[in-house]
């Protein structure tokens, strides 16, 4: 249960954090505008600090928990364990390696058959 409530907190905020990026205005025209050589925009990250909007400060503010929420999600205990898959593989492998000891340990299925030409010629 605290798992789904969990992945259920983390989902809302992934989908809000989308929402929040994609409001955004754009702030010049890429890295261009960002260092200044796409005509001297105000904006730009090597010009004049712009106040930050709401919207900023909310962008920021759920990707800071979107971070946290990923990071503690790879501490938190799981209830179910989960086996790897080369175990299986190997559990496979060996499972085929006894089945080739036995055939190789059984007798030729040719030994009676063998006696018998060698009396009959």
């Amino acid at each position: 249960m605290l798992e789904f409530l969990y992945a259920l907190v983390y989902l809302v905020v992934c989908i809000i954090l989308i929402f929040l990026i994609l409001i955004q205005s754009s702030k010049g025209s890429g890295l261009q505008g960002a260092f200044g050589a796409g005509g001297g925009s105000a904006d730009s990250f090597m010009g004049a600090a712009s106040s930050a909007t709401v919207v900023v400060k909310a962008a920021i503010g759920f990707s800071i928990a979107f971070l946290l929420l990923t990071i503690s999600y790879s501490f938190m205990p799981h209830e179910k364990k989960i086996d790897s898959v080369m175990n299986e593989t190997a559990a496979g492998l060996m499972s085929i390696d006894e089945a080739q000891t036995q055939d190789a340990a059984a007798p030729a299925g040719g030994t009676e058959g063998a006696g018998a030409e060698n009396s009959g010629s």
